[in-house]
């Protein structure tokens, strides 16, 4: 299923572009949960851009920088800390 001029994109492509396996992204949807895809009615997995680039980032912090899993969810816990800070004190 190719979703063409489409703000979404299925796992398989998602899968394709970042270049892990599906049941990685099944499994980080799962571990972390800032990866907030859009189900369809038929149960398919809808990747929006935002969660392609976080799952990017996720795949930076273990694939290149070596963090754990633990590593991982406290960098991802801190940046939603700061982000919330900023936007509490009104400078977002």
């Amino acid at each position: 299923m190719k979703l063409e001029n489409s703000i979404f994109k299925n796992i398989r492509e998602v899968s394709k572009e970042i270049g892990e396996e599906p049941h990685v992204l099944r499994y980080w949807e799962k571990t972390f949960k800032e990866i907030n895809i859009v189900k369809a009615p038929n149960g398919r997995r809808l990747y929006r851009q935002t969660d392609i680039n976080l799952i990017k980032e996720i795949k930076s912090l273990f694939r290149d920088e070596g963090f754990t899993t633990r590593g991982v969810k406290q960098i991802l816990q801190k940046q939603q800390d700061e982000l919330r800070k900023l936007q509490k004190n009104n400078k977002i």
